[in-house]
């Protein structure tokens, strides 16, 4: 999916997997996460986007877990790709504001 082999992504900074524009902004809220680490849903209500091996954005929603593995406290993430569903809500959206837009036609020109 990321196109890193599990070889690589091991003890790799996550930071390397988030977008430029978000890199400062997601630095912060991961160090006041791991001030109270809890289950969280981090794309509940958000368009989150995970960096590719190539450079190239993918869609995501990312679920954390924090663990306790060998004695240190670490976080475990799922991370799943949603560019699909992302594409389908977009034609989705867009089919009801062309069906909008047809009804306020019918209701004008019937209103004239």
């Amino acid at each position: 999916m990321s196109g890193y082999s599990n070889k690589e992504l091991t003890g790799l900074s996550i930071e390397k997997l988030v977008p430029e524009s978000r890199k400062k902004a997601h630095k912060s809220k991961r160090e006041l996460y791991q001030i109270e680490p809890k289950n969280r849903s981090m794309g509940a209500g958000l368009n989150l986007f995970m960096l590719r091996k190539n450079n190239k954005k993918m869609a995501v929603d990312i679920d954390l877990l924090p663990i306790k593995f060998n004695g240190k406290s670490q976080t475990m993430c799922s991370i799943l790709d949603v560019s699909k569903r992302r594409e389908f809500e977009q034609k989705l959206n867009n089919q009801f504001k062309n069906t909008q837009l047809t009804l306020d036609i019918i209701n004008y020109s019937r209103a004239c």
